[in-house]
Order: C-alpha cells, then structure tokens, then sequence
C-alpha cells in the first residue's frame, strides 16, 4: 500500500513536471513559426533559404506533437468528458486510427457488436488511444503484417478471483467494453513488459520514439476508471486489452 501510494505521487509530480516543461517549449515555438515565415515571405526567390526554412518547420511541426503528447501524459482533468455513445465513438477512432498505419500491415476489425450502451469519455482521446496502440504495434512488425481488433462487453465480478485486472489496479466491479488489440510480432519479454506504460520508457532506438505514447493510453483509461493491460510471449506477439467502463444505457 505504501509503495503504491508512492508511486501515485512520483507520477503526479512527474505529470506536473512534465506539463510546466511543455508549455515552456510550445511558448518557445510560436515565435519560431512566425520568424520562418517572415524569412520564407522575405527570401522567395532563395531555394536555398526556402529548403531549410521548409526543414525548420518540419522540425518544428515535430516538436510541437511531442509536446502534446507530453501535455497528454500530464493532464489529469475530466472536464472535458461527457457521456458518447460507445458504438459509434469506438468505430469512428478504431476506424480513423487504422488509416494511419501504413498499408503493409493489414488491420483486421472484427464488427462491433450493437449496442445502445454509453460511457463516459472523450471521442478525441479514444483515437489517440486507438492511434498509439496501433502505431506501436505496427512498430513491433516493422510495419508489415496482421493486427486484429475487436470488442466486447464484458461483466466484472467482485468474486471473481480470476476478475481481470489491470496495470496498477483492479477493475471495479460493473460492466465494461473491452477492446483487444492483437500484433504478430516478436512479442515483449517479461522484464520489459513491466515497464512499457511507465513514462519515457521506450525500447526504440534514439530519435524514433519519446517513451509516452502507451503512458498516456494509461492516463486517459485511469482517469475514464477503466484501465489496460499487456500480454505477450516472445516469437508470437502482443495483445493489448483496452477496458471501458458502462455506466448507462440509452
């Protein structure tokens, strides 16, 4: 219990941290935008200013997603959460997610299931769930191969002693969809998958990731009171299961 709390209170004041550092460098890259674009308008006959304008941006653009992406992890606010409906607002990021994967791997969505089911959430925040799994599960492949996706709902008992649990908690009792995101790739070893969802955690190589993407899934699904979690074997693949509360029906 002790090491629990413990480690509530590094990852708050690793969020806050994190948030301070992130609106120090987005108030750092409104001033650049503007400058680069003055120099583009004032040197439009320069191919070669307007070439490493163009990568300035890019670099830029770059550095103002990882930036959110840490200002997603920090975030702890349930404002912005209203009841949607779950069946659409699943397929619409399932669906929006997938595009942007590339088309080497090959993403089989088993139909969900109707419902008239509604929970409490974020649209927006579902496809940043959905984009981040599928992104690094395509990463697991390198980018070739077959993902399978699908849902179900799902009852949790409190007698349950096989109830299914997730990272840092146990689900409370109630109804639940759950979401099963299945890669075929060479899997996780049993000493990493303990820290995937940790911040800044990354098995990449430097430059090709910043460690946040499943930390934040993590985020998002606690403050809905939902939770995930992670099963692998080497050689074979991961899957992920993503669990979202119900609270009503329509």
């Amino acid at each position: 219990m002790h090491e629990a709390e413990r480690q509530r209170q590094k990852m708050e004041s690793l969020g806050q941290l994190a948030g301070g550092v992130a609106h120090e460098l987005n108030n750092m890259l409104q001033p650049i935008f503007f400058a680069v674009d003055t120099i583009q308008r004032c040197a439009q006959d320069d191919p070669v200013i307007q070439k490493s304008s163009k990568k300035i941006i890019s670099c830029t653009v770059k550095a103002a997603e990882i930036i959110e992406d840490i200002l997603a992890f920090s975030r702890q606010d349930t404002d912005r959460l209203c009841f949607l409906n779950l069946e659409s607002t699943l397929r619409s990021s399932i669906y929006f997610a997938k595009d942007l994967v590339p088309k080497t791997v090959e993403i089989n969505v088993t139909p969900i299931p109707k419902s008239d089911y509604w929970a409490w959430m974020n649209e927006t925040d579902m496809t940043r769930i959905c984009s981040n799994i599928l992104s690094n599960a395509a990463d697991a492949m390198e980018q070739r191969g077959r993902l399978d996706v699908s849902v179900e709902y799902i009852s949790v008992l409190s007698h349950n002693p096989e109830c299914d649990c997730v990272i840092g908690r146990v689900l409370a009792p109630g109804r639940y969809a759950r979401i099963s995101i299945k890669d075929y790739g060479t899997g996780i070893s049993e000493e990493k998958i303990k820290n995937i969802f940790d911040p800044f955690y990354t098995t990449k190589d430097i430059g090709q990731g910043t460690g946040l993407g499943l930390s934040i899934v993590y985020n998002i699904l606690k403050n809905w009171n939902g939770g995930v979690n992670a099963k692998s074997v080497l050689g074979k693949g991961t899957e992920f299961l993503l669990y979202i509360p119900i609270y009503r029906a329509s």
